[in-house]
């Protein structure tokens, strides 16, 4: 530490009251930034969370892929995760007090389980090939066998196979949407791939790339005969066209931060403002005993920087913790 530093440092310690005062604007502008930008994050990540909930974890759909497509699909190293649906084929019954037409027949892996979302009203999801989760609009119960014929998806044959399931769950439709644009949603009735689950039409592949930049050339990747965006999800990263929400959100949040860091940049200039302008005979002293302005100017920035070393740390902590204590609070009280 040279002779200005520590003059500089005395300096402070003599005027005790100006640099406590000093410190705590600092202190309460970057807990302020930094509990702002916290509580933005925080509802950021609920939001990006609760879509994923609602849609599922993958960012493409991969409509009408093949075995071979589908197995390229799962190699390639680009994708964070790759989920299977095998298309089995169309289950028909007509019996119903409300028609429910064609359903999807199809058989899910356990990637799939895991990152897909599939709201169960009641019961559980299939453990195995014997095990099926209808729709909501089927009126069958759990716990009761259900005799399925199932159409071929690509052929003129009438049934391609028969066979006895257990119902083990009953699920909320909304995930069951086909993304092609039809008249009509698929509803469709899951049941798990465990190898005798029979033989699989095409595969609808759900996959989520390693990076956002990359999104739009796997769109262009043959890993089936059409592909779909996760739009809701892809809005949350601005990666879409249907991101009004989360531009708003970013507004506010940048208006937020504006504020703030202008209130915080005049309260630390005035403050400083303040021991600059008590220090003035101090800094003619020093010129007058040869001391340069780069010198002087050097003097300012030590002060400053011992204020930020205090000040800063102590800020982001102390806005962190009240946070993420609100935000605690806030979890407790909805549950």
């Amino acid at each position: 530490m040279n002779i200005l530093s520590k003059v500089t440092w005395k300096s402070m310690w003599k005027n005790k009251t100006r640099t406590i005062v000093v410190i705590i604007g600092v202190i309460l502008s970057a807990a302020l930034f930094m509990a702002v930008t916290t509580a933005v994050n925080s509802i950021w990540n609920y939001i990006v969370r609760g879509e994923m909930y609602y849609t599922g974890n993958y960012f493409l759909q991969y409509e009408g892929a093949t075995d071979e497509q589908f197995e390229a699909a799962r190699k390639d190293p680009g994708f964070a995760h790759v989920a299977d649906m095998q298309i089995m084929g169309f289950y028909h019954r007509g019996d119903e007090p409300d028609p429910i037409g064609s359903v999807v027949f199809a058989a899910v892996d356990d990637t799939f389980l895991d990152i897909m979302s599939i709201p169960l009203i009641e019961g559980r999801m299939p453990e195995n090939s014997s095990e099926i989760v209808i729709p909501e609009c089927m009126t069958d119960a759990v716990g009761e066998p259900l005799m399925l014929a199932i159409s071929p998806a690509y052929t003129d044959m009438t049934i391609a196979f028969e066979k006895i399931y257990t119902v083990v769950g009953v699920a909320k439709t909304r995930f069951f949407n086909d993304l092609s644009g039809g008249a009509l949603p698929h509803r469709t009735i899951l049941t798990y791939a465990d190898g005798d689950q029979g033989q699989c039409q095409s595969h609808r592949v759900f996959a989520k790339t390693r990076s956002l930049y990359t999104l739009f050339v796997y769109e262009q990747k043959n890993y089936g005969q059409a592909v779909f965006q996760n739009t809701e999800v892809l809005s949350m990263y601005a990666m879409s066209d249907n991101y009004n929400r989360d531009k708003m959100i970013l507004g506010l949040a940048l208006i937020l931060c504006g504020i703030i860091m202008a209130v915080s940049i005049s309260l630390i200039s005035n403050a400083f403002s303040i021991a600059v302008s008590e220090r003035t005979r101090q800094f003619g002293l020093l010129s007058s005993i040869g001391a340069t302005k780069k010198q002087i100017r050097k003097s300012v920035r030590f002060e400053a920087f011992s204020i930020g070393v205090f000040g800063i740390p102590l800020g982001v902590l102390l806005g962190y913790s009240v946070i993420a204590l609100l935000l605690e609070t806030f979890k407790s009280v909805l549950m």
